[in-house]
C-alpha cells in the first residue's frame, strides 16, 4: 500500500488518497513532485466531486486497460460509444448537473481518462439535437436578435 495523501475540498473537507492514485491526476502529481509533504489544496472543488473523480481514479489504476472511447463520437446513444460496462454505469448514475460538475474537475486535475468519459457522454447527449435544445443542455440564453437568427 502505497504513502497516503491529504486533498482539500472546497469548505475545507480532507479526502485521504493512496498516493499512487492520486497521481494519476496530473496536478495532483505536479504538487506532489513540488511539495510531497503537504496537503493538496483543490478548493474550489466540491468535496461530492472530488470523491467522484477519486472513484475513478481508483478504477483506473485497478484497471489500467480501461478501452479507449473512439474519437469523433459518432453516435448519439451513449451505450455505444462506451464499451467498458463499469464506465458507462458510472457516468450514467449521475444527473446531469453532477456530470458537467466532475467534468470541470476532471480537467481541473488533468485526469483525461474521466475528462474524455465526461465529453463523450456529453457530446452524445447534444449530438444531432437542435441549438434549441443545446442552449437547454447548457443553461445558455437566446441573446441573439432575430435579425441575427436570420
Amino acid at each position: 500500500m502505497s504513502e497516503m495523501v491529504t486533498i482539500i475540498a472546497k469548505g475545507g473537507e480532507e479526502v485521504e488518497m493512496e498516493e499512487d492514485v492520486a497521481r494519476i491526476s496530473g496536478l495532483i502529481s505536479d504538487i506532489l513532485d513540488d511539495a510531497p509533504e503537504e496537503a493538496v489544496p483543490l478548493n474550489d472543488i466540491e468535496k461530492a466531486h472530488l470523491d467522484k473523480v477519486h472513484e475513478f481514479m481508483k478504477r483506473q489504476k485497478d484497471h489500467p486497460e480501461m478501452p479507449e472511447i473512439a474519437k469523433p463520437v459518432t453516435t448519439n446513444d451513449f451505450a455505444h460509444a462506451v464499451t467498458d460496462n463499469w464506465s458507462f454505469q458510472f457516468i450514467n448514475a449521475m444527473e446531469e448537473d453532477e456530470v458537467f460538475a466532475v467534468g470541470l474537475a476532471a480537467n481541473k486535475m488533468n485526469v483525461q481518462k474521466l475528462l474524455e468519459l465526461v465529453a463523450c457522454k456529453i457530446a452524445t447527449r447534444i449530438k444531432g439535437q437542435s441549438v434549441e435544445t443545446m442552449r437547454a443542455v447548457f443553461g445558455m440564453e437566446n441573446d441573439f436578435t432575430a435579425e441575427e437568427e436570420a
